[in-house]
């Protein structure tokens, strides 16, 4: 009987004794925080102070420390938040493992708006998320200052198109958000991958201490940019740049601008030309014509123009025949040039030139000549023809001695007598 007491008793306290056991056997692991730093300074010092469009920087360090549960690890996140603002600034870390004896640093930023209102108190809260619902939560007074040097450019306004070689014209609209009012402020514009860049300068602009609408520190800056000449078409980077505070501080902007400029395109083939005859005859109020052959050695068909050129002082006429023509890759072409010399032209040799273009680019040219012979040509004409006039005179003249010379001998024989039988 007693033995079976015994055994009753002993037996839960056997089993109890292993729970007890197993529970010590187990880590026990409770996440605890054991430093807060905000912008590197200990965040239990006092009040923490930011300036305006800056970024607040938060390290939490958690350390899993033994707490008597039955928990070997814990999951956990961190969130940092400031209240008192209308923008929802706040920052979270996705959810770690803690354990015991290990220290785990959490690092979050919140970025600090250039218009939040300054010089007014916030409140920072730092929450520490358990996996076991045991959140912990710390709070730190806030200021938020002005910024001692802080500009801004508000906006980069470009007028008109802009084309290669002409000029860009460029207002930067620059802003004082800073404490301290700012001299010698340099301002300049550029437009990358180019040469093109212009400089000014703000010899000073007022702060806005009185937390006035944006723009109120405000000054407008006319510069201008000459754009190169062959600059190839495209989208080109605008930069605005403001340095001051002694060269200490300086903001960037930039922009996209598009260019119409130069084509890159591949360079045209330069044409070969042959003449059926580079040299011709011609008289002085006739026409001449002169045969200009090539060959397309490109790839692909290519469509040509030509134009005869230097005839203007001795002829009235020039032209090329066809207008146009396309010719395919590997093919042969040619024009005829006739040129008309002028009835009243000089004699001599007359040189000109056959221009043909692709497009707008000249691909080849050959130089011809005329040999004019208009004034000696119209001097022979004017001979044969007063020698004509020259020998009717004289025909007449000698017809009309002989028609004489004929009726004087009859008037000298007298009339003939007659006799009748």
């Amino acid at each position: 009987m007693k033995t079976n007491i015994m055994k009753t008793i002993t037996f839960p306290l056997m089993i109890l004794a292993a729970l007890l056991v197993a529970a010590v056997s187990v880590s026990a692991v409770s996440a605890v925080v054991s430093d807060i730093e905000i912008n590197d300074i200990s965040g239990f010092s006092g009040t923490v102070y930011v300036e305006r469009d800056s970024t607040l920087d938060v390290k939490v360090d958690v350390t899993g420390v033994f707490d008597g549960t039955p928990v070997s690890s814990q999951d956990v996140r961190v969130i940092a938040r400031i209240d008192g603002t209308e923008d929802d600034l706040e920052a979270k870390t996705p959810l770690y493992e803690v354990q015991e004896g290990v220290v785990r640093s959490f690092r979050l930023s919140i970025d600090i708006p250039s218009d939040i209102d300054a010089e007014e108190d916030y409140t920072l809260k730092i929450i520490i998320v358990r996996q076991d619902g045991l959140d912990q939560l710390f709070t730190f007074p806030l200021r938020v200052e002005e910024a001692r040097h802080k500009l801004d450019i508000i906006e980069t306004i470009t007028r008109g198109t802009y084309e290669a070689g002409s000029i860009l014209f460029v207002t930067v609209r620059a802003e004082n958000e800073g404490d301290n009012e700012e001299e010698n402020i340099r301002v300049e514009v550029r437009l990358e991958g180019t040469s093109a860049v212009a400089v000014g300068y703000i010899d000073d602009l007022d702060t806005d201490k009185q937390g006035s609408p944006r723009g109120a520190a405000a000054s407008n800056n006319e510069l201008f940019l000459r754009l190169p000449s062959d600059l190839a078409e495209g989208d080109y980077n605008l930069v605005s740049t403001l340095s001051y505070n002694g060269g200490r501080e300086v903001v960037t902007e930039s922009k996209k601008v598009h260019v119409f400029g130069t084509q890159p395109s591949a360079q045209a083939a330069t044409l070969s030309l042959r003449a059926d005859s580079t040299l011709k005859q011609v008289s002085a109020g006739n026409g001449v014509a002169y045969t200009v052959m090539f060959a397309n050695t490109g790839s692909q068909a290519k469509t040509y123009t030509a134009q005869v050129l230097g005839t203007s002082a001795w002829a009235s006429s020039a032209r090329v025949d066809p207008v146009q023509l396309t010719v395919g890759s590997g093919q042969t072409g040619e024009f005829v040039a006739f040129v008309q010399a002028s009835s009243s032209a000089e004699a001599g040799r007359k040189a000109f030139t056959v221009q043909v273009s692709e497009g707008n680019t000249v691909v080849g040219e050959i130089n011809l000549a005329a040999d004019l012979t208009g004034a000696q040509g119209a001097s022979a004409q004017t001979a044969l023809w007063y020698a004509f006039i020259a020998l009717v005179v004289i025909l007449v003249v000698l017809g009309l001695a002989i028609a004489f010379s004929r009726m004087k001998r009859d008037d000298e024989e007298g009339p003939s007598t007659q006799t009748y039988y």
